[in-house]
């Protein structure tokens, strides 16, 4: 013999309460994600999360609008770079750099300083950095946890009630 099991009734704003904290859950981690990527870094960029509400729809965005960290994680094309002064030189040093970042790497290491001679040139031209795409590597590390993470509290809110 089979008996449905029907539930007295669905408690709505708790099923929408649990969606959000996971979905609340999910950015706070991409927001680790984005942070562990600049760890070494001396330049800190700021990374914000909006969370948003639509039609009983909760998105989340992740990110930042700084200019440096966009260079990095979009990359750039080669390009001359030159004093800003009239006149003026820029000065580095050549040879034995290694930069933090490898690309879809979500961490940051000490890299290395360039270790050759002082150069003073009036302009260069930069080979260009390749994209880190950072932000493409966070969203697909999460496109499927977080959907997991939100499924599973969705079903637990609604278990309360049968």
């Amino acid at each position: 013999m089979f008996k449905a099991v029907k539930p007295k009734y669905y408690d709505v704003q708790a099923i929408a309460t649990a969606s959000q904290k996971s979905v609340d859950k999910v950015a706070r981690r991409m927001l680790e994600d984005f942070r562990g990527t600049t760890s070494t870094w001396k330049h800190k960029p700021v990374f914000g999360v909006t969370v948003t509400s639509s039609g009983g729809k909760y998105s989340a965005a992740v990110g930042t609008n700084d200019e440096i960290y966009g260079y990095v994680d979009q990359g750039t094309e080669p390009h001359l770079i030159r004093a800003k002064r009239r006149g003026g030189r820029l000065a580095f040093r050549t040879g034995g750099f290694k930069a933090k970042t490898s690309p879809r790497k979500l961490s940051s290491g000490p890299g290395a300083r360039a270790s050759g001679p002082l150069t003073r040139p009036k302009a260069v031209r930069h080979p260009g950095t390749k994209a880190r795409e950072f932000s493409g590597e966070i969203a697909k590390r999460w496109r499927n946890p977080s959907m997991r993470l939100i499924q599973e509290a969705v079903t637990d809110a609604i278990k309360r009630f049968i």
